[in-house]
């Protein structure tokens, strides 16, 4: 590397990108593809504070499907559940158990009243909810 100021090495770095950025794209994306177990890694790490290893130990307690569904999502794997408030992790679920908990941010009085919706227009619902 040329420079040894910071300010100079970052300036050196942009321009070297920009001139090279296609080829740059593309490493970047070959490299992506053929790491994608450690940028999962990484991301799981970073937002969960959970390796791999965890998660795939999650993955297989929960036989690779949905806590709530029992699906499989929709063929990628499934999302970490977390309480957004004490960042606790509580399962594993497909995208769309998972947006919809968010959706009803995570309020189980907004879940039964859902529930409660869904009986008085589409007859009962058998769910059994304490």
């Amino acid at each position: 590397m040329p420079h040894k100021n910071p300010v100079e090495m970052k300036e050196y770095k942009r321009l070297y990108y920009l001139k090279n950025r296609e080829a740059q794209i593309a490493s970047h994306r070959k490299w992506n593809k053929e790491n994608k177990h450690i940028q999962k890694d990484r991301d799981l790490r970073k937002k969960f504070n959970i390796g791999l290893e965890d998660y795939k130990k999650m993955l297989e307690e929960h036989k690779g499907v949905c806590a709530i569904c029992g699906g499989k999502g929709n063929g990628i794997n499934l999302s970490v559940d977390h309480n957004h408030v004490t960042k606790k992790i509580r399962g594993l679920l497909c995208c769309h158990c998972n947006f919809g908990i968010g959706y009803f941010k995570d309020n189980p009085e907004l879940l039964r009243k859902a529930v409660d919706y869904l009986n008085k227009h589409d007859g009962p619902v058998d769910l059994l909810i304490s």
